[in-house]
C-alpha cells in the first residue's frame, strides 16, 4: 500500500512540473514581442486576408517595406505611383488635360528645374531677355550681350564677348555723298570737297574766242557727280560783249550720258540768266541753282543766247578735232528745252567756251 502512494505522489510531481514547463512556453510564445516562428502581433491583425477570382493556386511578393497595398481596381493615385487619370498629366499654367507624344527611342527626360543642356537643345545657361541683345557662344553655354546704341556696328571679341562699337566706324552715315574721314581719334562722316570741273583744256593762247552763234545751246562736258549737289558756281571769261537786241543769254548745268562720236540727249539740272552778266568783257562768276542730281550722273556745261546783231564770245578752250562726242550743241534756248532733248555733235571747227565748274 505505500508503495503504491509513492508511485501515484512521483506521478503527480511530473504532471505539475510539466504543466509548469507547457505554462512558461506558452507564456514565452505570448508575451514575446516577435514570437518564433510566426509574424508580429501587430501584424497579423485581427483581420482575415483573402483572395478572390484565382482559379489556381497562385504566388504573390509583396514587397518587404510598409506600404499601402492596392486592394480595388481605382485609379492609382500619383502617391502610389501612377497618374490618378489612366494618362499622363504634367502640371502648368492650366489644369485642361493635355496629350503628349513621347519619342520611340530612349531618351533622358528633364525632370527638375536645372539649365537645360546644349546636348538637349537648350541654352546650358539661365538667360534673361533683353531687348537687341545678340546671343553668342561662350565655352559651354548660350548668352546673351547687352543691347548697343542705335546706329552702333556689333564687334568682335575674338573668344571674348562680342560689344557693340563706335571705335572705328561712324554712328551714322550722315548725309548722301558723305565719306569716311579721320579726326584724329575716330572715323567720322564728312561732306565731300567742292567737285571741281574744268572743260576741256585751254586753247593756246588767249586771243581764242569762241565761235558760237545766235539761238543755239552748246554742251562741254565736265565728268560724272560725285554726289546730289545743290549749287554750281562756273567761272568764264566774256571776250565779245553782245549788240543789238537781246532776247536771251543763259549758262545752265545738264545731264546725259556721253557716247563715243555720237550725240547725247540732255536733261536740264538747273540754268542762270545771264543777259545783265555778258555785258562787259571780264571774267565772270555764276551761281546755278540745281536740282535732281543723284552719284553719278554725266554732267554739262551749258551757254548760249540770241541776239540780233551780235552773239556774245568767250575765252575758248580746245576744239573737239575728232568729234569725240564732249562738245554738244542744241537749236534752241536753253530755259526752254525738254527734258532728254536730243541734241548733235558740234563741228570738229568749233571753239567752246573754256569754264571751270565747281559744285557742292
Amino acid at each position: 500500500m505505500k508503495l503504491k502512494n509513492k508511485k501515484l505522489a512521483a506521478s503527480r510531481i511530473f504532471n505539475g512540473i510539466l504543466l509548469l514547463l507547457l505554462t512558461l512556453a506558452l507564456g514565452t510564445y505570448v508575451l514575446a514581442a516577435t514570437p518564433n516562428p510566426g509574424h508580429p502581433w501587430a501584424e497579423v491583425g485581427n483581420g482575415d486576408f483573402q483572395v478572390t477570382g484565382a482559379t489556381a493556386m497562385r504566388t504573390y511578393t509583396v514587397p518587404d517595406a510598409s506600404a499601402t497595398l492596392l486592394t480595388t481596381n481605382a485609379l492609382v493615385t500619383s502617391a502610389q505611383g501612377g497618374t490618378g487619370n489612366g494618362f499622363t498629366k504634367f502640371s502648368g499654367p492650366t489644369t485642361a488635360e493635355k496629350t503628349f507624344t513621347l519619342p520611340d527611342a530612349s531618351a533622358t527626360v528633364l525632370t527638375s528645374s536645372a539649365a537645360v543642356t546644349l546636348a538637349q537643345g537648350g541654352t546650358n545657361a539661365a538667360i534673361t531677355a533683353v531687348n537687341g541683345g545678340i546671343a553668342y557662344s561662350t565655352a559651354s553655354a548660350l548668352a546673351l550681350s547687352a543691347a548697343g546704341s542705335a546706329g552702333q556696328i556689333l564687334q568682335s571679341g575674338g573668344a571674348a564677348v562680342p560689344t557693340w562699337s563706335t571705335a572705328t566706324y561712324p554712328a551714322t552715315a550722315g548725309t548722301a555723298g558723305n565719306h569716311l574721314v579721320s579726326n584724329g581719334t575716330n572715323f567720322v562722316s564728312a561732306a565731300q570737297m567742292p567737285a571741281f570741273y574744268v572743260g576741256q583744256g585751254v586753247a593756246p593762247t588767249a586771243a581764242s574766242v569762241t565761235t558760237n552763234v545766235t539761238n543755239v545751246t552748246y554742251f562741254i562736258y565736265l565728268g560724272k557727280a560725285t554726289k546730289a549737289f545743290t549749287s554750281c558756281n562756273a567761272a568764264y571769261r566774256v571776250t565779245t560783249v553782245p549788240a543789238g537786241t537781246l532776247t536771251w543769254a543763259e549758262i545752265g548745268i545738264a545731264k546725259g550720258t556721253p557716247a563715243l562720236n555720237a550725240a547725247s540727249a540732255m536733261t536740264r539740272l538747273g540754268f542762270a540768266d545771264v543777259s545783265g552778266v555778258v555785258t562787259s568783257a571780264v571774267v565772270k562768276k555764276t551761281a546755278i541753282t540745281v536740282s535732281s542730281v543723284t552719284i553719278g550722273d554725266d554732267l554739262w556745261f551749258a551757254w548760249g543766247g540770241q541776239y540780233v546783231t551780235t552773239q556774245w564770245q568767250g575765252r575758248a578752250t580746245l576744239q573737239d578735232d575728232i568729234q569725240s562726242g564732249v562738245v554738244q550743241q542744241f537749236a534752241g534756248r536753253f530755259s526752254t528745252m525738254g527734258a532728254a532733248a536730243a541734241s548733235t555733235l558740234s563741228a570738229n571747227t568749233l571753239l567752246p567756251l573754256e569754264v571751270a565748274v565747281s559744285c557742292t
